[in-house]
């Protein structure tokens, strides 16, 4: 990524930064957060049941290990076999369990298409308005052109804009770029962090 005083890399091209007015930017900033906010709902539903499938699966996978180590045992007393049926049992009503989240999550997928699909024509739509006010790029151009670096940048586009007119050097400002790269990968891999 290439930063300057003048312009900034976006969509694989350099391009000039533009004047627009802060209410402008704020205006653009706002719809793009409007569908991200949108969609959040439904990822922290999915991410909900997703946790709750985990768990019941380190859960029968316990019980399993348990059972195992009850079973491998030479001598077994009565009281252990009572145990492993106790456990059996368990393992049963953990599948019910799983099975009735598997089917839930396969239901919030379902829906959640919709809602992706919905947000995935949107969101371009957006950014690109919101690079065309800063830079020198029209919404269809960045449409048809942005990698999800782009899309990141877009949505820090005015910083980057206020550094380069407060001066910073483009070393400062790449080091900026790579920490919210960091930053948001972070963000992906430990979503409730």
């Amino acid at each position: 990524m290439k930063f300057t005083k003048n312009s900034i890399e976006l969509c694989g091209k350099e391009r000039k930064y533009k004047r627009c007015t802060k209410k402008q930017l704020k205006e653009h900033q706002d719809n793009v957060q409007k569908i991200y906010d949108s969609y959040k709902p439904t990822i922290d539903k999915i991410d909900e049941i997703q946790e709750e499938h985990e768990n019941l699966l380190n859960e029968l996978k316990d019980i399993e290990d348990e059972i195992n180590i009850l079973q491998s045992k030479e001598m077994t007393t009565d009281e252990e076999y009572d145990e492993i049926r106790e456990l059996i049992q368990e393992k049963r009503t953990l599948r019910k369990s799983i099975k009735k989240s598997e089917e839930k999550m396969k239901k919030i997928s379902k829906s959640a298409e919709k809602d992706i699909d919905k947000i995935n024509k949107e969101l371009p739509k957006q950014l690109g308005e919101q690079a065309s006010i800063l830079v020198e790029i029209t919404p269809e151009e960045f449409e048809e052109n942005y990698t999800d670096d782009d899309e990141l940048l877009v949505r820090h586009l005015g910083l980057f804009k206020q550094m380069a007119d407060a001066g910073y050097n483009d070393k400062k400002m790449e080091s900026i770029w790579r920490d919210i790269i960091k930053s948001e990968v972070s963000r992906k891999i430990n979503p409730n962090n």
